[in-house]
């Protein structure tokens, strides 16, 4: 049975960065807007045409270099339309951060437009600051909230709040990807590759930059585990979460026990990465999604 729609109709709008799957989508009744890849001649649509375990295959397999473009300006004002006429009066939209896409601005155009047509409806848009889970954790939380009849304000209070502390540490195991992508240099990821160096990533502030290095693949963890406790706040009244790409579910697992037995969160939560970090960081990266210090984000 379909969960009723609250009076006061909120619609959460997010993209298929956020790594939030097509299912997820439907069970909260989010407006999902994928982006579109493009890997060795093929025209993926992103969680839709392939799933995130099929999309790894493709880029393990694959010899070109993925590219990417996001959600087409007519489906946004198609969808708007939509949701305005089954009598929505807020939308709430929270796509990747604005640097990493076209689509924040894409977004704030149609907003604009729309809003001229139809003054009695409100429309917030705001931009993540971050990548993946790390904000798609707390739209699919908003859009429970959303479903459950809180109002706009409050949702956009809770999300302003959780993404002005999301972080994340990031290990990359294989660099290739990053040198095929442009990230990392040919030279740095010739040198990585020779002496077994694996990049720790620090994902914040619209950024997924260099915050150190470790040597050999069975390191990458316990060190995304000592930065998670240096940069966490309040670390055991927090959800953490595991974001990782081409990992076994034992090895998940095995992830999963020791974090908790390290740094003894409240709750671990899980979700494999999709093509938005994938394709550029590579098939073998695993990181902890978790909130630090809040930052001035939306002052």
């Amino acid at each position: 049975m379909k969960k009723q729609l609250p009076t006061k109709k909120v619609k959460i709008f997010t993209d298929s960065p956020s790594d939030i799957t097509v299912q997820m989508a439907e069970q909260r009744g989010i407006s999902l807007m994928p982006a579109t890849v493009y890997l060795d001649g093929k025209e993926i649509v992103d969680a839709v045409d392939c799933s995130k375990e099929q999309y790894i295959e493709l880029l393990k397999n694959s010899t070109g270099i993925p590219t990417t473009s996001y959600y087409p300006m007519v489906n946004i004002q198609e969808d708007f339309e939509k949701y305005y006429n089954e009598g929505y009066t807020h939308f709430i939209i929270v796509p990747i951060c604005s640097p990493a896409s076209g689509l924040y601005n894409c977004v704030a155009s149609v907003r604009e437009e729309f809003a001229e047509k139809h003054p009695d409806l409100r429309i917030d848009l705001i931009d993540s600051m971050t990548f993946s889970y790390c904000y798609g954790r707390y739209v699919y939380q908003a859009a429970q909230m959303a479903l459950d009849g809180v109002d706009g304000d409050e949702i956009l209070t809770y999300l302003k709040d959780k993404l002005a502390r999301s972080e994340a540490f990031a290990g990359m195991m294989e660099l290739k990807y990053a040198k095929r992508s442009g990230r990392i240099s040919g030279a740095v990821a010739f040198a990585g590759e020779l002496l077994g160096l694996k990049p720790i990533m620090h994902i914040m502030d619209s950024q997924v930059a260099r915050y150190g290095k470790v040597k050999g693949e069975k390191a990458v963890l316990p060190e995304l585990i000592e930065c998670v406790r240096k940069n966490a706040v309040d670390i055991e009244a927090q959800e953490l979460c595991i974001l990782y790409g081409d990992f076994t579910e034992g090895e998940v697992n095995e992830a999963e026990s020791a974090i908790a037995e390290a740094l003894n969160p409240k709750s671990i939560i899980r979700l494999r990465l999709g093509s938005a970090i994938t394709s550029h960081a590579g098939p073998k990266t695993i990181a902890i999604a978790f909130e630090g210090e809040k930052k001035d984000y939306y002052s």
